[in-house]
């Protein structure tokens, strides 16, 4: 059967997620306080995203992406699977739709275990979310430098263009993706981040520090989109559940 490690990123302390599949990652770890009352939590039961090549000390701005970006560049230190995957501590796959569910634990009633995501992977290698319809797409605000270039991004240049007047979204910057997909994806991503890095430092930070992050959610939803289209690969769009939202609400 093939591998699957899917991060589960955090940035406090919360009901921890973790099993074969899951990776629980401290996100931002190289900015935490010595004194943080919550220390010895994070070092026994995450991972740190401040080891090897990192981002960590930019986890302001990237967010949930400075674990993504750790991940990528130290993949042996999540045992080099086959799929890899995202999600976030209030934000889960939910399989129970698809998987019968058993047992008390959050991660038995949703049925997100090591064996249901195996057998879905089988049929499906790639998951993304469920697409919705968004009446205006709000990217343009955050695009004065955010372009793709035709010549540094040409395979993306015209189906981003496509993209930008569309009104569908993939939301949550969560996804599964086979190996050789997701280092693809990590050199859009982050290629595309970090060209405007030093105009974001000087002009954007400080109106709004959690910019790239949020940028990179059109950008995530834009390569699912042009992964879809270009049917590689069985895709499936798979129920998200918000457990900090009443009732667990599931998209």
């Amino acid at each position: 059967m093939p591998s699957v490690k899917i991060l589960v990123a955090y940035h406090k302390k919360d009901t921890l997620y973790k099993s074969d599949i899951l990776v629980p990652v401290h996100c931002g770890r190289a900015l935490m306080a010595p004194d943080d009352a919550d220390r010895d939590w994070y070092m026994e039961n995450l991972v740190g995203d401040d080891t090897g090549e990192n981002i960590s000390a930019l986890n302001k701005d990237f967010c949930e992406l400075t674990a993504l970006y750790w991940a990528w560049k130290n993949y042996d230190k999540i045992d080099s699977p086959d799929y890899v995957g995202l999600a976030h501590y209030r934000r889960l796959w939910y399989l129970a739709d698809d998987f019968p569910a058993s047992g008390t634990t959050i991660l038995d009633q949703i049925a997100l275990t090591k064996e249901n995501v195996e057998a879905l992977l089988e049929k499906h290698p790639v998951i993304v979310p469920h697409i919705y319809q968004k009446e205006s797409m709000s990217f343009k605000m955050f695009q004065p430098q955010m372009r793709f270039s035709e010549t540094h991004y040409p395979v993306f240049y015209k189906q981003f263009q496509n993209f930008e007047r569309e009104h569908r979204f993939y939301n949550c910057n969560m996804f599964i993706f086979p190996k050789e997909v997701f280092f693809e994806y990590c050199e859009m991503l982050f290629g595309a981040l970090f060209d405007t890095k030093e105009y974001i430092e000087k002009n954007v930070i400080r109106v709004f520090p959690r910019y790239s992050g949020t940028v990179a959610e059109y950008l995530t939803s834009f390569y699912q989109m042009h992964l879809v289209a270009q049917n590689r690969y069985a895709s499936k769009e798979q129920t998200v559940v918000f457990l900090d939202l009443p009732n667990a609400i599931k998209v």
